[in-house]
């Protein structure tokens, strides 16, 4: 089960001229909450997310035992909230039982609501592209569900800002549902979204979510050759995503490590305060596994630091230059516009 912000009024009155605002006021009230199924930590969390006034829970990972941990949660309380899951997990072994088809994405979303214990999902996210499902295929079949009243608005994750841009102009075309918002990877390490993401998502309104603030724990516990990720750890399950570019990964790591030194703060209150920075992200999910971890994240928002670290650790950790983004940055270039 997890967790974010979502604002009711910006989701309903959304314009391609105007982006998703998301938990406006702090961009850490989206929070998310791992591996609930962990039932030593199950109440004490979600109890701990309610006083904390988060307003939308993501739900999508455990094999449906986190929906179900929070649909039992929720009670009177459900209207008051925000809510949100994913659609393209298998729900069996046939060719029908995952991705986007027509025919999976009103079973799944069936199988959401009857473990969440509610009639409606606030935000309904595509967990990923399926290549093998035309994607006027999917929004079709997303908006028959908002025709319905179970659905009141679609997002997506882990898209390229051009599928995004696609899926919109095909949603606009046909007279379906667009993507209001997009759930992506970001941080220190993996800070790909502003090669192009970031302009995207404010030219074209679409409320940018982000997570993995701390890279799967990576930049709140750094860990070193012989130590290795956490066993069970996201970075130990996919190490083709965490662990792919260890000469940046360790580059960044002894930025932060050494930044944070300075100013007597831990690493991960560093990290996870440098993206919440990001004016063009709408709303960041943080994981916990414990209520301790969860109310340090939760205190991140009110962190107070000195301009010019933020400054130096945004140096430190820049991307090398790519193509074309250099290009419209050459002298020269800018000579030229300037006359």
């Amino acid at each position: 089960m997890d967790a974010t912000a979502y604002d009711h009024a910006a989701i309903d009155s959304m314009d391609s001229s105007k982006p998703v605002k998301v938990g406006a006021e702090s961009p850490l009230a989206a929070c998310a909450v791992s591996r609930l199924a962990r039932r030593a930590i199950e109440g004490r969390l979600v109890g701990s997310v309610w006083r904390v006034v988060i307003q939308l829970h993501r739900s999508a990972y455990s094999g449906g035992r986190s929906e179900e941990i929070l649909g039992a949660t929720l009670g009177t309380r459900r209207d008051d909230i925000v809510l949100a899951t994913k659609v393209g997990n298998a729900l069996g072994p046939h060719v029908n039982d995952w991705g986007m088809p027509r025919k999976h994405v009103p079973a799944s979303l069936h199988q959401s609501l009857r473990r969440l214990d509610t009639d409606y999902i606030d935000l309904y996210q595509l967990h990923y592209n399926d290549v093998t499902t035309p994607i006027e295929e999917t929004l079709s079949a997303l908006s028959d569900c908002i025709q319905a009243g179970k659905i009141r608005s679609i997002g997506c994750s882990n898209f390229f800002a051009w599928q995004v841009a696609e899926a919109n102009t095909s949603a606009k075309a046909r007279g379906t549902a667009h993507l209001v918002s997009c759930e992506m990877m970001y941080n220190l390490v993996r800070r790909d979204l502003e090669r192009d993401f970031f302009d995207f998502g404010r030219r074209r309104g679409v409320g940018l979510l982000t997570y993995s603030p701390l890279h799967s724990g990576l930049l709140a516990q750094p860990i070193t050759r012989d130590t290795g990720p956490a066993a069970g750890t996201r970075a130990a399950l996919n190490p083709t995503v965490y662990l792919a570019d260890e000469g940046r990964q360790s580059h960044v790591t002894a930025a932060l490590v050494n930044l944070a030194e300075k100013v007597a703060r831990r690493p991960a209150e560093i990290a996870l305060g440098w993206v919440l920075r990001q004016d063009t992200i709408t709303s960041v999910l943080v994981g916990a596994q414990t209520v301790n971890e969860l109310n340090q994240n939760l205190a991140v928002a009110d962190l107070d630091v000195e301009e010019d670290l933020w400054s130096e650790l945004d140096s430190a950790t820049a991307l090398p230059p790519s193509y074309p983004s250099d290009f419209y940055t050459r002298e020269s270039w800018r000579d030229r516009w300037s006359r």
